[in-house]
């Protein structure tokens, strides 16, 4: 029996959502990764050989082993999509929005769009995008490398820059302005230690975010002829 298996040769052939289902697999094995990335029913794959299914799990899982690129445009669904041109004019809502929703998988879809937009305006390689008017779900089956680029992308910057202003101002300012409350209750000098401890959380977080696959599979490299 012959089956045609359509298996995804890079990131950016698997969604965010079939990601988000398969982060939901407590404790994922070669069959999940052909149900989940290639869209396989049970039945189908029971007609596999078991070799065969290990095969394409290993070549599978091999995807995640190299660091995705940032990718600042894309198409989805006959739309274009481009990343925020430039992150430093970035707003309060957006960057509140982003940094909540990029610490939950199940919610990457909802930082992914406040990241990329739809583009309106494109002249060579500058774009404008849509005004911001809040999360949404329409990018739940965006690429996934796109998606993974887009946060190794975004969360290094952010680490320069927190990195980078908490130091300038103990350094800079007077010490009665540090000193001086803030409508939390806290010091400025206290907050500022707040946000470098947000900070350390989400790199731990986001460290390493593209598996938490927890099997091991000693397979063959190349993809399998099925027949």
């Amino acid at each position: 029996m012959k089956v045609n298996i359509k298996i995804p040769d890079s990131l950016n052939e698997i969604t965010l959502f079939q990601y988000q289902n398969f982060l939901n697999i407590e404790e994922p094995n070669p069959v999940d990764v052909l149900r989940e990335f290639c869209y396989l029913s049970d039945d189908i794959i029971k007609r596999i050989s078991k070799v065969q299914v290990d095969a394409i799990a290993a070549q599978i899982t091999k995807l995640f082993e190299s660091e995705p690129q940032f990718i600042a445009k894309f198409e989805l669904k006959g739309k274009d999509y481009g990343f925020i041109p430039k992150l430093d004019d970035i707003s309060w809502g957006e960057n509140a929005d982003v940094t909540e929703y990029l610490s939950d998988w199940q919610k990457m879809h909802l930082a992914m769009s406040v990241l990329f937009r739809p583009i309106t305006l494109q002249r060579k390689e500058k774009y404008l995008i849509e005004e911001y008017k809040g999360v949404n779900n329409d990018l739940r089956d965006m690429p996934l490398g796109v998606c993974l680029g887009a946060i190794n992308f975004f969360f290094r910057l952010t680490n320069d820059l927190l990195s980078y202003i908490p130091n300038y101002l103990l350094k800079e300012l007077p010490a009665e302005v540090l000193q001086t409350s803030v409508e939390s209750g806290e010091s400025t000098t206290k907050s500022i230690h707040s946000v470098k401890e947000i900070l350390h959380e989400l790199t731990l977080l986001l460290n390493y975010p593209y598996t938490n696959a927890t099997y091991t599979l000693h397979l063959n490299k190349t993809k399998p002829n099925l027949k």
